[in-house]
């Protein structure tokens, strides 16, 4: 299973099947629950049986001792966390179960076909001692070897196999490779069929989890069988497509036969590590290693994308940074080939590689698998790992000491030992004088920056400097213990290039306005502007008329010609007649330039919008975004409702702008030219149904509606809307008076509350009358269950980030990103709300990427009493990070003011760390007002105190308790 360019060994698979008489008793099965979630997670150990690598130690038929080393593994796996052991059963065409085709291994016994004291069968040994443990347990096994020949060994030495051996009754299925083995043909349809039926054998007999193949498929390129292709092979384009072919369909024709008898057994691969090299295919990873697709015939990339099986576990038993083939270049490849695909993706660790004696080997230590595990877990594809091999946990403390606290602790706890610079993640380039490094080191020895010791660090190890930068390239290395990390930053001049002369006199191409869709009404501005030449005569001729525009500079000493901006800002021209959209064309630039004239247009037509122009915006969509304007950059404003109408009074690019003031894309609204009628609303009548408070309003036409809330007054706008009945508030209200206003196109409808702390929300919907406005009353804590101040309450948590997507990059770079720890925070916060008996719901609980608007709609669909979106901070690496820490809790709303102040409040009292306020910002996750919906901001990634309090487990604890004690106060009775 190793790369085989250090492999000293070759591992068997061994088929888990049943000889003799005896008919064995089912072990007791896992719980469904917790085989899903083992495959969702998987801790796997690889436990090899071939020359008693790991079980037995040595051979023998004694049964209490097979029993005793079998206990003595499955009790360490279980301490270590391990949930799934994969057990070699077939290590050369011999079985360690009871068998009607195979006979007893060697590796077992000591002679193949001698089977072990008192009927002992050690499959069901260990499925049952497995399962008491709660571990899944898979059977391991190679399809195609027969015999695996030591050095000392003859060659095809079929004297070794048992008289009943099936190599011995069907020679036929035999080629002798050159290596000196034999192995089954897998061109041969009998073959194929023979190997299911063995492995049936395994899934009728006994209570597997999981049936496991490893890297092995054909040897290699020069196997022996042509016969076979000339027979078999003739709709192939070559040998090449017809072994794939052979061996894809043997994987096929597996997975269909244990999902036919027992769909819950996995059946799972761990080919080798590279599919195929881009070099030699461009779909293939940054490697230049041994390829399983062209070496082996093995089309695992195929096998994932297709879902012919339920796991693959590449073995990637490489360092990261390997040149040949880089982890973590690997990881990234299997996991964006996995997307898309149902099958778990596991990776295979080199437990075996730690431990190396030279100091300057990156599998020196246990550090290499510690930044491997971390790494992993930066990938949503990736569901767990598989460790080869038992004895190396066995044998060194620390690795079995690393996995320990990895799976049943903190994983944090294990990094800090790590030798890491963190920020910058990579190599940079920058005009700042001074640039921030910082990292991760082990906190029990010194370490130095350039050979002066860094002595300021935190007590977990974590460390930041501002150094300052000469020009050119500047390297910074960071040793401790041997160990060396380096960063390279470039210092360039930071200078303002000249502007370039220009070549000829004209008006530079593009710069004319308009150069995207321009609409303004009556009362606006038009804003002529193009480049031209330092001194020339610039005129713009739109609707009949020229203006004569004006330079930004007007002369120059340069005997080159350079360019300026002329621009004029004129009134629009006064439109009469009926209302219509009038288009003035294309405004019509001209130059003169010491003899030289040229000519240019703007790119689209200036059109006028005069006041109820029949041109009519319909949303789309369920819900779009509104914008106070043409841009994006300041956050959304009012969320609009499919079907709402409005008049467009402008366009600027790709955002149209309505007769109620706000701006909308204009990709989201249907455009129709014609009128719209004036609305009257007929009737308000309310509805309080305990938990909120509902007012219908019945109108005519389906217009642009939306509430807004100041902390005291709800008000509900409508445009086109001129006729409000009168009408009176019930005395069961939440609200206390209304005021009815006109502006111009709007009317507006102030709502005063009773008291303003017990609104927990607010939202329109569509109904089939017209619109109705929905005040949510605050949750009471205790109100359902006196134990459970939270019962009742529907609470969501938006862990920031996630996927590729790592958010904010700390001091141990990418290992342990944003997107990582606030999952974790998110996690802690659910158990806690969960014990208070909160309903929680979450936006990610595995490191996927979700958009920020599926993150909204989410919220938006499920309504929630709390939206609590986490994050951690960040700046750039020019700013000193060791100076910039704390925690920051942000609301858009004020529904949401309350809540966040309360949040700051209790975590500031409760934890030594800074607070940075409460502040008001328009981040796109937390603009529902249909809950109060806040986005904290934990600490500052970079900075090393705020790091190592955002990182260490027992912090994350007493965090996501003080926030649900927050949570609780916010909700008792006002």
């Amino acid at each position: 299973m190793k790369n085989r360019k250090t492999i000293t060994f070759i591992i068997f698979l061994a088929l888990i099947l049943f000889s003799n008489n005896a008919t064995p008793t089912f072990a007791d099965s896992l719980t469904t629950e917790r085989l899903d979630e083992i495959n969702k997670d998987f801790k796997g150990l690889w436990v090899a049986t071939v020359l008693n690598l790991d079980y037995p130690s040595k051979t023998t038929t004694d049964s209490a001792t097979l029993k005793k080393e079998a206990i003595t593994i499955l009790d360490k796996a279980q301490s270590m966390g391990i949930n799934a052991i994969i057990l070699q059963v077939r290590p050369s065409a011999d079985a360690l179960y009871q068998s009607k085709i195979y006979p007893w291994s060697k590796y077992l016994t000591g002679k193949q076909g001698v089977a072990p004291s008192d009927n002992f069968d050690p499959l069901k040994f260990w499925i049952d001692e497995a399962h008491k443990r709660n571990i899944a347990l898979h059977a391991w096994l190679n399809p195609y070897r027969i015999t695996r020949k030591n050095a000392s060994d003859p060659a095809f030495d079929y004297n070794s196999l048992a008289s009943n051996h099936p190599a011995k009754l069907h020679p036929e299925w035999v080629v002798e490779h050159t290596d000196g083995n034999l192995y089954y043909n897998p061109g041969l349809p009998e073959v194929r069929a023979h190997i299911v039926d063995t492995i049936m054998e395994i899934v009728n007999n006994y209570e597997v989890d999981g049936i496991h193949f490893d890297d092995y498929f054909y040897p290699s390129t020069t196997f022996n069988d042509n016969s076979t292709y000339k027979k078999y092979g003739s709709k192939f384009s070559s040998i090449s497509d017809w072994r794939r072919n052979n061996v894809d369909v043997l994987i096929s024709d597996v997975y269909a036969a244990i999902k036919a008898k027992k769909p819950q057994v996995q059946f799972g691969i761990s080919p080798f590590g590279i599919w195929a090299n881009a070099k030699n295919t461009k779909t293939g990873s940054d490697t230049s290693g041994f390829e399983s697709y062209f070496s082996q015939y093995a089309d695992t990339k195929k096998w994932l994308q297709t879902n012919m099986v339920d796991y693959l576990a590449p073995q990637l038993y490489w360092s990261i940074g390997y040149n040949v083939a880089d982890y973590s270049k690997l990881v990234d490849w299997w996991s964006s080939a996995a997307k898309g695909s149902n099958v778990n993706l596991y990776i295979g660790q080199a437990a075996y590689r730690v431990g190396d004696k030279d100091i300057t080997s990156p599998w020196y230590g246990v550090d290499e698998i510690s930044r491997q595990l971390t790494l992993n877990k930066s990938y949503a594809q990736i569901k767990g790992s598989i460790f080869f091999r038992y004895s190396f946990f066995k044998e060194n403390a620390a690795l079995s000491n690393l996995v320990t606290s990895f799976y049943n602790g903190s994983s944090q706890s294990i990094v800090q030992k790590l030798l890491v610079i963190g920020r910058p993640v990579k190599d940079v380039t920058t005009t700042s004088g001074y640039y921030f490094i910082g990292g991760a080191s082990d906190p029990n020895y010194p370490v130095y920056l350039n050979g002066t010791e860094i002595r300021i660090r935190t007590a977990q190890g974590y460390f930041g400097t501002y150094v300052k930068l000469n020009s050119g390239v500047n390297t910074f290395t960071i040793t401790q213990n041997g160990k060396k990390v380096s960063r390279k930053i470039t210092k360039v001049d930071s200078t303002t290039s000249n502007a370039s002369p220009m070549s000829k006199p004209q008006i530079l191409t593009g710069s004319t306005w308009p150069q995207t869709a321009t609409m303004i009404n009556e009362s606006e501005d038009l804003k002529f502007y193009c480049r031209a030449p330092i001194g020339a005569t610039v005129t713009a001729t739109l609707g009949g008329k020229t203006y004569n525009l004006i330079p930004t500079t007007k002369s120059t000493t340069s005997k080159s010609i350079y360019a300026t901006t002329y621009a004029l800002k004129i009134k629009a021209p006064v439109q009469t007649g009926k209302a219509r959209i009038v288009d003035l064309g294309k405004p019509v630039y001209k130059m003169s330039y010491n003899g030289v004239t040229d000519t240019a247009t703007g790119n689209v037509n200036v059109r006028i919008a005069m006041e109820k122009a029949p041109l009519i915006a319909t949303v789309s969509d369920a819900f779009i975004d509104s914008y106070e304007s043409a841009t994006t950059s300041n956050g959304a404003h009012f969320i609009l409702q499919k079907g709402m109408k409005d008049y467009i009074t402008g366009e600027n690019g790709d955002y149209s702008r309505l007769a109620s003031g706000i701006w909308v894309k204009t990709k989201d609204v249907s455009i129709a030219n014609e009128t719209l009628n004036k609305n009257i609303l007929n009737k308000v009548s309310f509805n309080n149904s305990g938990n909120k408070e509902e007012i219908y309003f019945d109108m005519t036409q389906q217009v642009v509606t939306a509430v807004d809330f100041d902390g005291k007054i709800v008000e509900i706008i409508f445009s086109n809307t001129n006729s409000i009945p009168t009408f009176n508030l019930p005395s069961s209200s939440i609200l206390k008076s209304y005021v009815q206003t006109n502006e111009g196109n709007l009317t507006k409808i102030q709502f005063e509350l009773e008291n303003p702390d017990v609104l927990a929300g607010y939202y329109v919907e569509n109904t089939p009358n017209g619109i109705k406005m929905v005040l949510k009353k605050k949750f009471v804590a205790y109100s359902i269950d006196a134990k459970k101040p939270l019962k009742g309450a529907v609470i969501m948590i938006d862990p920031g980030h996630g996927g590729n997507d790592p958010g904010a990059i700390g001091l141990l770079g990418t290992l342990y990103s944003e997107n990582s720890v606030v999952l974790d925070y998110g996690l802690k916060l659910k158990k806690v709300l969960e014990g208070l008996g909160a309903d929680v719901i979450m936006t990610r609980s595995e490191n996927l990427y979700v958009s920020l608007d599926s993150r909204l709609m989410q919220s938006r669909s499920i309504l929630p009493d709390l939206f609590i979106s986490i994050h951690a901070d960040s700046l750039d690496d020019s700013s000193d990070l060791s100076k910039v820490r704390g925690f920051t809790i942000y609301y858009k709303d004020q529904v949401a003011k309350s809540f966040a102040n309360t949040l700051q409040s209790n975590i500031a009292s409760k934890h030594s760390v800074v607070s940075r306020g409460v502040k008001n910002m328009n981040f796109y996750v937390v603009r529902g007002t249909w809950a109060p919906s806040v986005l904290i901001e934990t600490g500052f990634m970079p900075n090393p105190n705020d790091f190592q309090w955002l990182t260490d487990a027992n912090e994350q604890t007493k965090l996501a308790n003080t926030l649900g004690e927050s949570i609780v106060n916010y909700f008792k009775l006002n």
